[in-house]
């Protein structure tokens, strides 16, 4: 055989081997193209909800928390958070998800416990983490509001409504239930609300409805939401004496959340006394700590906490002449008001 049959050889070997590496590298490169895709899809629907979301190359998950405060102690409510899938080769603003997990959000006795935390998001393969800063809640002059649910607008426009005129207070507190001393009381005695919705003594304090328990529980069985307002008629200068009452407030509404499944209770701050007669007694100067001790108990218990105290302190003209309690115009252009567009509606 001369050199260039030889040569003729060589270079047949080498394109057969060329081809056969090149068939090789194709057959491999859809083996794990397919399988990675697979992967992928399967993790995507791994989530509790199906999602019609497809997860490209360069996805990202992006979240975003736009809800009040959030205080130590507490905990976080998931529809104030936006999770989006997002990606750069498809542009815009991305796709909102609701179906992704997160431990601090999925765990109901999850209480927050850093003044920086941190909050994992996982959706299939993709994961995102959202740095929030939470207060502490004595950092504040007054006990501030606590919500255990999303305010939605609904709310301001009920509220508006309120204001208006073109709904009734009746009909806008269809579904609520009001209990406590004469804070609460005037209510009814103002014809702003129906009796039958208001279970309230003038002078009392929680031995009241606890004495009166299977009242209240009739009464309020079929509402969505129980407003309680207790505090100042047993109000003490005694921090042993504020820890029995927030014990006997925690029993209570312990046992109407274990006989009304499902209900929302709010817990109304004590209110402030006029200026006129704060130094009339030194009890008066200790309903603020009172209210903070109230507001730890409703983070504690996952109920929402209401403070009217700023306003009010501010706005003296509200108080009727003895200085304690409210003026029909306080509950007829504030309070009534602001309940519905500070805490929500009853849906």
């Amino acid at each position: 055989m001369n050199d260039k049959a030889k040569m003729g050889i060589a270079i047949g070997m080498g394109v057969t081997l060329v081809a056969a590496l090149t068939a090789l590298g194709i057959i491999l490169y859809f083996f794990f193209t397919i399988d990675e895709a697979t992967a992928r899809n399967e993790s995507m629907f791994s989530s509790s909800t199906a999602s019609s979301i497809s997860l490209t190359d360069d996805a990202a998950l992006v979240a975003v928390y736009d809800g009040p405060a959030l205080y130590l102690g507490g905990r976080a409510v998931k529809e104030n958070f936006t999770v989006r899938v997002v990606s750069e080769s498809e542009g815009g603003e991305g796709a909102v998800i609701t179906d992704y997990t997160c431990p601090f959000l999925d765990d109901p006795d999850y209480r927050i416990d850093s003044e920086n935390t941190v909050f994992k998001f996982t959706y299939g393969d993709l994961n995102t983490t959202l740095l929030v800063s939470c207060d502490d809640i004595r950092m504040y002059p007054f006990a501030p509001n606590y919500l255990t649910v999303k305010v939605d607008e609904s709310a301001a426009q009920m509220a508006d409504a309120i204001a208006s005129g073109s709904i009734s207070y009746t009909d806008a507190y269809a579904d609520w239930g009001f209990t406590g001393d004469s804070q609460i009381a005037a209510l009814s005695v103002y014809d702003l609300i129906p009796e039958s919705s208001v279970i309230a003594e003038v002078g009392c304090g929680l031995d009241f409805l606890e004495n009166n328990y299977d009242r209240a529980l009739a009464a309020f069985i079929n509402k969505k939401v129980i407003v309680m307002h207790f505090g100042i008629n047993t109000l003490t200068t005694s921090r042993s004496g504020r820890d029995l009452f927030v014990a006997q407030y925690e029993k209570l509404i312990t046992m109407l959340k274990r006989d009304i499944k499902g209900v929302r209770i709010i817990v109304d701050g004590i209110f402030p006394v006029a200026d006129k007669i704060y130094y009339n007694q030194d009890r008066f100067a200790y309903i603020n700590e009172a209210n903070m001790q109230l507001l730890e108990m409703c983070l504690r218990l996952d109920v929402d906490y209401w403070t009217n105290n700023e306003f009010i302190t501010y706005n003296q003209n509200y108080f009727a002449a003895d200085g304690l309690h409210l003026n029909a115009a306080f509950y007829k252009e504030y309070w009534l008001v602001n309940l519905m567009k500070e805490m929500g509606s009853a849906n």
